[in-house]
């Protein structure tokens, strides 16, 4: 009977971690598309989740809908904003391009427009040093600036870009 229970705990910490797998819970919504510029079912339900207007862009929207369903802790911010993800834990891309830092599968990773307040955020499914691949939210098949819908994406650090990867911040339970 004892090890009945040693089991059944394996299986119900086993299946936690399969919650909690960020890229995973992405995956299910690739393909989802918007109707109309950024408004449609989906995107308007990501919208909603953060408190932002209809029709904004909402590529943190749908991190931060991907974050709550996966039941991650950290980080515990849920916005409408991409630079609210840069915490005190998160990496910065030319650490990681030039190989001092790891971003791995999970990652939130973070663009900046600029000097400014604007960005985008997209999930890391796998990267190395100054080439990944992501799951985005208000993202397009291209190089579109306002996507259409959630995308995998092959991306790139480039510094020389006024819109450029700043940073990767990790996920957790």
């Amino acid at each position: 009977m004892r090890y009945f229970w040693w089991l059944l705990l394996f299986f119900f910490l086993q299946s936690q971690s399969l919650l909690a797998d960020v890229v995973s819970t992405a995956e299910k919504y690739v393909g989802v598309r918007e109707s109309g510029h950024n408004r449609g079912y989906w995107v308007e339900k990501f919208q909603a989740f953060v408190g932002i207007p209809k029709g904004s862009p909402w590529c943190a929207a749908f991190v931060s809908w991907v974050l709550e369903e996966a039941r991650v802790k950290y980080p515990s911010i849920r916005s409408g904003l991409a630079m609210a993800f840069v915490t005190k834990r998160s990496i910065k891309a030319k650490h990681v391009a030039k190989g001092y830092k790891q971003a791995g599968r999970n990652f939130l990773v973070i663009w900046k427009r600029g000097d400014t307040w604007k960005g985008h955020i997209g999930i890391v499914v796998n990267w190395h040093k100054i080439n990944g691949e992501t799951i985005e939210g208000n993202t397009g098949n291209g190089n579109l600036r306002d996507g259409d819908g959630v995308y995998r994406k092959k991306r790139s650090i480039i510094d020389s870009q006024s819109f450029r990867i700043e940073y990767f911040t990790p996920t957790e339970l």
